[in-house]
């Protein structure tokens, strides 16, 4: 029987199954804060050989919570820890207010991804390859490499399966695809380069030919492809900083 707290942080999976993300073979390792904590725990480095979660890497109120949801999933997906929100108070209902309100703004491809842990939050870590920096904010300002955390994806374990709370429908990436965000905190780890957005609200990504872009932009000033989106955006925040990458 569900401890009555830890229910409250389940949610039932409902209709379609939980997105796969796409997997690289490139593994992250264990990012940490300021503080030394771990915050990024790849999904390699996060078990014990009997699949439980390590001690020393989470705290036991996060254990509990993430072994109660392996435990209700013991073949597939249908139950996901809740994942807090990020609240954006300022308008992103334009690329214009997004671009204006948001603390980082970048545009790249993704070259890589993996599983794991942030912040105690199942889900999959994207490795974008920056090629355009218009606004850096608290972020390390020269990397040419930033990641983003996604709450998508199973973790699959001897005992069953931890799952992505996804994505409130907006669409994963894959690798190859080409992405804008919109950051409104500044990264937690110390090294300045992982970001966390709403996808819904402050994500786009270009797809070959196909865009998908925050529900609160489909409209008559949506932009047609990526490269209109970030035409738009170099009109508010001028010049990129491309040239500062290296």
């Amino acid at each position: 029987m569900l401890n009555a707290w830890l229910a409250a942080l389940i949610v039932a999976l409902t209709g379609a199954a939980v997105p796969v993300a796409p997997r690289s073979e490139e593994p992250t390792v264990i990012v940490r804060r300021s503080n030394g904590l771990p915050l990024w725990i790849p999904a390699t480095e996060a078990f014990t050989d009997s699949g439980d979660l390590r001690e020393d890497l989470f705290p036991p109120h996060v254990r509990a919570q993430l072994h109660q949801v392996r435990d209700l999933n013991p073949e597939r997906c249908e139950y996901a820890a809740v994942a807090p929100s990020l609240e954006i108070f300022e308008p992103v209902d334009s690329l214009e207010n997004l671009a204006i309100s948001a603390e980082s703004v970048f545009s790249g491809a993704i070259v890589a991804a993996e599983p794991g842990f942030y912040d105690g939050n199942p889900g999959t870590l994207f490795s974008i390859q920056v090629d355009r920096a218009f606004k850096r904010g608290h972020a390390a300002s020269t990397v040419p490499t930033v990641s983003l955390f996604l709450g998508i994806g199973e973790i699959k374990t001897p005992r069953g399966h931890i799952c992505g709370r996804g994505l409130r429908g907006a669409v994963a990436p894959n690798l190859g695809d080409e992405v804008l965000f919109f950051a409104h905190l500044a990264p937690m780890d110390l090294g300045g380069r992982i970001f966390v957005v709403e996808p819904h609200k402050a994500l786009l990504v270009q797809s070959k030919s196909h865009l998908t872009m925050p529900s609160a932009l489909v409209d008559g000033h949506a932009p047609k492809d990526l490269a209109e989106a970030i035409s738009r955006v170099r009109s508010v925040l001028g010049t990129d900083r491309t040239s500062k990458l290296h």
